[in-house]
């Protein structure tokens, strides 16, 4: 697995988890599980927070498609590893699903967009359909 790569899931698995405004046990117990099963370091973390969720989203998708399902499984145990799949993390998975899966890979993309430049409700997703 290349470092972008371990940059692009790890800057995934940081929204996931932050992604309902509350950070529990089980999704840092989850974090640290994965942190060591690819290798994520301080400095990877760093470059994580530096890079948009559309660019860790582009990354991916040209990844193994056996490394996206695997990573996609993986999400999906995180959101529900407090036993239960807040709105904003269903919201996420409901992205990273089109963008990852082997059947919607390179079809679906999602754009990442700087908050405090537009104000969106957190129960809001947009959709631009280009024709």
């Amino acid at each position: 697995m290349t470092q972008t790569e371990r940059i692009s899931i790890t800057r995934i698995l940081t929204d996931l988890i932050k992604a309902d405004n509350i950070i529990d046990v089980g999704e840092m117990e989850m974090y640290a599980q994965m942190k060591s099963k690819y290798n994520i370091t301080k400095e990877i973390e760093r470059k994580a927070s530096e890079t948009s969720l559309s660019e860790a989203l582009k990354t991916l998708s040209q990844s193994d498609a056996r490394v996206r399902e695997k990573f996609l499984r993986e999400c999906e145990e995180m959101t529900v590893s407090d036993g239960f799949c807040a709105t904003q993390e269903a919201i996420l998975m409901m992205a990273l699903k089109r963008c990852l899966s082997q059947q919607t890979v390179n079809v679906d993309e999602v754009f990442s967009i700087h908050y405090p430049e537009i104000s969106i409700d957190d129960n809001q997703v947009i959709y631009v359909e280009c024709s």
